[in-house]
């Protein structure tokens, strides 16, 4: 920046004051979000308020309770940050952290952290679930295995859409549904 003098008159001075520079302030992160990314892995993101050429990095913090303190547990240049278990780091399946962020502009600090957003890693669920005649009241159900489950939960229905109640709590890959009316479509879901 530089300034000239103007006159009552209007007058315009020829010469300019010594110049001076300056970095506006970022403002604090928006829109900050916290999903489960699976076992082990809590996804965060939030709004980028700059264009996307200006040399923009994020500092991610956590904490276990949402009063802190929070700790430094990555940086990226990205509007999206992956908190999961690696060498440095632990996140644990169930235990719900809290987040917050700060943005450097230019080597220029925001003021303050975002608001904070609580996540919480969760077990993705079991796939290939099938089911299979057992006998004339019995159905056999089988799963492949959840990375980090220690259990599985079985719900069955007598519609797609309808309400599915529990019918099992098991640590095994498969489970036998009895006691079943022999004319009825069981429909069946897993966590």
């Amino acid at each position: 920046y530089a300034v000239k003098a103007v006159s009552s008159t209007g007058v315009v001075g020829a010469d300019y004051s010594a110049s001076a520079t300056a970095t506006p302030i970022p403002k604090t992160v928006t829109g900050l979000k916290a999903v489960s990314g699976g076992y082990d892995q809590i996804n965060l993101s939030w709004t980028r308020d700059t264009p996307a050429d200006v040399a923009t990095t994020y500092t991610v913090y956590r904490a276990t309770v949402y009063t802190g303190p929070y700790t430094q547990v990555g940086t990226t240049m990205d509007a999206s940050y992956s908190d999961e278990t690696d060498e440095k780091n632990t996140v644990v399946t169930g235990k719900t952290y809290y987040y917050k962020v700060r943005v450097q502009v230019n080597n220029t600090l925001s003021p303050a952290l975002s608001a904070y957003v609580a996540g919480k890693a969760l077990p993705v669920a079991p796939e290939s679930l099938s089911a299979s005649a057992y006998s004339i009241n019995q159905i056999q159900l089988k799963w492949s295995a959840a990375e980090g489950a220690s259990g599985y939960a079985l719900y069955r229905a007598t519609s797609l859409n309808g309400t599915y109640a529990l019918i099992a709590s098991t640590s095994n890959l498969e489970c036998l549904n009895g006691s079943l009316g022999s004319t009825t479509t069981y429909f069946y879901k897993i966590k």
